[in-house]
């Protein structure tokens, strides 16, 4: 893919630093929308496996690499996989009221008894942990365990309300005898890994053993997410971290596992977490909820946004805005605002370094933050990372500097993946065998686009020698 010049130079001039991810459905699956959320400010587009025909998603990558190669630069994909889903059997109604104090019983087999309600997961019946407490719909209703055996748990109502055949099941409390990947995902993964996927979401991850299982599938043929959303996944969070390639702070689980008045401490501690360990941390669900009608949002979800930017996220999601809303481009038009805005406040980057105080634990680390104080200290135009593996781009993300972060890589696939890491901007350009070679090659790359003239410092980093496997381990600070 050839980079179109005159984009990658407005892009890196105009860019802001948070990342825009837009989640593919009825309202946004052809061609033309997709194009425009690109021109609106999408830098990933997330394809739900919870919906739609597989046909749909593979048609949807075509479409993506389609306005991918007509605006001229990377654009990522992310594949959300499914996961294990916990379901309450057929009622014998349409639906069911629960009103608070009532008993409700959960029963192996099928029952004709009022308020018995099946709930065909053996697995459920055997936890060696008793279960404390049952939320059902989406965390609506509430429900206390009195008694339970082998075929049998008891519940008293806490929060009642109505539900529905096959609505979901939910027991934060316990870590359930499940992997993160059905039989049906492992199939998805195996037909998705044909096409140029870069990332996959994994859902129900409750320790790093579910992104290892993952591992043995995908390989390093996309990089994983890790999707935050149950109570033991915080329990387990480094590990997973360090496991894993990406993060996403999956909020609308959150709030039913850890109840919604935590979710924020939470956002802040994952995102720190993430940063720590330079792996990109997304923020999703309901970002901007109200413009799924309307063609404005509230004020508390712009201050939303504005927080999860604060907070240091390399990317914020839309889920249902861009799926099946009525107003797709005018929410990604009205995020990149609320970044923009955001990401200029004088105290912006200073609550960057308060938030985030960097651990220096290798010599990849040692250099890339050498980079950062460098920017910050000496009056620089833009970075430039020299990296066939992405890694030295993400180790600079993670300082979070002030100034673009220009990626040159040889391979098309480290520049889609790096759409995801804060500030960074990626090109394709032929591999590098020398020194000499890198610095002549960043000044002619900065020159064609326009982006730097004479006089202009950039701070450039690289492993030498290159091609070799020692990691970043020299800057060198070029004047055009």
């Amino acid at each position: 893919m050839n980079l179109l010049e005159k984009n990658l130079s407005q892009l890196i001039k105009e860019h802001q630093k948070t990342k825009i991810i837009a989640t593919l459905g009825p309202k946004t699956n052809d061609l033309k929308m997709i194009t425009k959320l690109i021109r609106a400010g999408t830098n990933l587009f997330r394809l739900n496996f919870s919906h739609e025909s597989l046909a749909h998603h593979m048609q949807n990558i075509l479409h993506i690499r389609k306005a991918e190669k007509s605006i001229g630069y990377p654009i990522g994909i992310i594949a959300d996989i499914q996961g294990p889903k916990i379901r309450i059997g057929e009622l014998s109604s349409k639906t069911l009221e629960l009103k608070p104090n009532q008993e409700v019983t959960f029963t192996l087999d099928e029952s004709k008894e009022k308020h018995h309600i099946h709930l065909p997961h053996p697995e459920i019946f055997e936890l060696s942990d008793p279960i404390k407490t049952i939320f059902l719909n989406d965390g609506k209703i509430k429900l206390k365990v009195i008694e339970s055996s082998s075929s049998m748990i008891k519940t008293k109502t806490l929060i009642g309300g109505t539900i529905h055949s096959k609505c979901g099941f939910n027991i934060p409390d316990n870590i359930l005898p499940y992997p993160s990947l059905t039989q049906k995902d492992i199939d998805h993964i195996q037909l998705i890994l044909n096409y140029e996927v870069d990332y996959i979401a994994l859902s129900f991850v409750q320790t790093e053993e579910d992104i290892k299982l993952a591992r043995q599938y995908i390989k390093d043929q996309a990089k994983i997410i890790a999707k935050i959303e149950r109570k033991a996944a915080l329990q387990n969070l480094d590990r997973i971290i360090e496991t894993a390639d990406a993060i996403m702070v999956a909020r609308g689980d959150l709030g039913v596992e850890c109840t919604l008045e935590k979710v924020p401490a939470l956002q802040k501690l994952i995102i720190q977490h993430a940063i720590q360990y330079a792996k990109p941390v997304i923020v999703a669900t309901q970002m901007l909820e109200s413009m799924i009608q309307h063609p404005t949002p509230t004020r508390a979800e712009v201050s939303d946004i504005a927080t999860a930017v604060y907070d240091g996220a390399d990317a914020v999601m839309l889920t249902s805005e861009t799926a099946i809303g009525n107003y797709p481009i005018a929410c990604v038009k009205k995020m990149c605002e609320i970044i923009y805005e955001t990401e200029k406040d004088p105290i912006y980057f200073e609550s960057l370094k308060i938030e985030h105080p960097t651990v220096v634990e290798s010599t990849v680390g040692a250099i890339t933050h050498s980079v950062h104080q460098i920017t910050t200290e000496y009056p620089s135009r833009a970075i430039v990372c020299f990296s066939y593996s992405g890694a030295t781009a993400f180790k600079v993300a993670k300082e979070r500097p002030v100034v673009p972060i220009l990626s040159i890589t040889p391979s098309q696939k480290i520049a889609r993946q790096l759409t995801l890491a804060y500030g960074t901007l990626s090109t394709i350009a032929s591999e590098i065998n020398s020194f000499e070679e890198m610095i002549v090659k960043a000044r002619k790359i900065l020159q064609d686009i326009n982006f730097a003239k004479k006089g202009d410092k950039i701070i450039m980093t690289a492993g030498i020698p290159f091609g070799s496997s020692n990691g970043t381990n020299s800057i060198h600070i070029l004047e055009i």
